[in-house]
């Protein structure tokens, strides 16, 4: 399991588990499961490369996965 909080914006949460991403808007208060592009396999790590604003994801035995831009949804958690 891993878990990631947006430095810029700290309501913007990431979870990694054994079912997939998982990201809350509201500082944890309700999660939502990511399907966009990321099949359902274990999230071990999560970082943020900062200069373009993307998520970067190690998984279990499958590859790494990049979520573009998380910029949006730290519109929508502010």
């Amino acid at each position: 399991m891993s878990f990631y909080q947006d430095p810029v914006e700290p309501k913007l949460m990431w979870l990694g588990s054994e079912n997939g991403l998982y990201f809350s808007l509201n500082s944890g208060k309700k999660w939502h499961h990511w399907t966009h592009d990321i099949p359902n396999v274990q999230v071990a790590d999560i970082t943020l490369q900062e200069r373009e604003g993307d998520l970067v994801l190690g998984t279990f035995g499958r590859a790494a996965y990049v979520v573009d831009d998380i910029r949006p949804l730290r519109a929508l958690a502010s």
